[in-house]
């Protein structure tokens, strides 16, 4: 009877967290937290945390959940917390498995933006 209880509490402390891009739905699972990187600094969420939506710049997001940690490499985007769950919606994203990989996905990206944003510039002249 009191693993009944203690799985129940468990699932109390769970939310749902799902991450999308233009593209694809790249994240989407039941987690017990998410550590974001906010605007001015990093921010942390809980289950039945207050609505809130928050810019976010791009970084390395950390998920704990019931299979352990995740992290997810994010570019630029908006992070809304509901009560029904927390939905991230960014440029682009990827679960990554170490923070070096997060990096180089980062560094990637913004490589990319640059590009197209020199691309667009020659075009306009």
């Amino acid at each position: 009877m009191g693993n009944g209880l203690a799985l129940q509490e468990t699932k109390m402390n769970l939310f749902k967290l799902t991450v999308t891009t233009p593209v694809k739905q790249v994240f989407d699972a039941e987690v017990e937290s998410v550590v974001a990187p906010g605007m001015d600094g990093q921010f942390g969420v809980l289950a039945h945390h207050a609505h809130m939506i928050a810019p976010i710049q791009s970084g390395v997001f950390v998920v704990r959940g019931p299979e352990g940690e995740k992290l997810i490499a994010a570019c630029n985007g908006f992070f809304e917390v509901k009560p029904e769950g927390c939905v991230l919606t960014v440029e682009s994203a990827s679960v990554v498995s170490n923070r070096s990989e997060a990096e180089d996905f980062l560094e990637a990206e913004q490589i990319q933006k640059d590009l197209l944003s020199s691309i667009l510039q020659k075009r306009t002249k």
